[in-house]
């Protein structure tokens, strides 16, 4: 962390030597301004695997608290349903978990499955989005060795006229 002792003054002299430098330079911190001013590249380390964000750091914070969101409406989603299928009249054995609080284990269970789908939807994203990265360069090469293929085609008709002519 380059900048915990810094103040203002040195991390933003800190901020112009690093945009001087000319080689490639691994920063890691928490610190918003020397990403945001800083980095053009964004590594996220997520469990035992390493993501590369493609923009900057503020669409990442955005992202972020998007997928906040969705994980909190998902928690307040299951928080509401057992009461509703209470008030709705659901029967169960009496003196039942479902008639009364859940047990640490189970919230746990339930928050650790939230983690996961919310991972396996970045995951899914992300995918999709390479996916379509690939398709478009799929399809700009394709358009390329068309255009190579026309241009060998008028080379060779230019020279069989050459030939023709001589």
């Amino acid at each position: 962390e380059p900048t915990n002792h810094l103040d203002l003054e040195t991390v933003d002299a800190l901020i112009a030597g690093l945009r001087a430098y000319e080689g490639g330079v691994m920063v890691i911190t928490h610190n918003v301004q020397l990403i945001s001013e800083v980095c053009e590249e964004i590594w996220i380390l997520d469990g035992q695997a390493v993501h590369t964000w493609k923009g900057d750091f503020w669409e990442y914070r955005d992202y972020l608290e998007d997928q906040l969101e969705v994980l909190q409406e998902e928690q307040a989603a299951l928080a509401a349903k057992p009461k509703a299928e209470r008030r709705a009249g659901k029967e169960g054995p009496e003196g039942s978990q479902a008639d009364g609080p859940r047990s640490k284990e189970e919230r746990e269970r339930d928050r650790q499955r939230q983690r996961e789908q919310a991972r396996a939807k970045a995951e899914a994203a992300a995918k999709a989005e390479q996916e379509r990265l690939a398709a478009e360069a799929a399809e700009a090469a394709a358009e390329a060795a068309k255009r190579a293929e026309a241009a060998a085609k008028v080379r060779a008709e230019e020279e069989a006229a050459a030939r023709r002519a001589e």
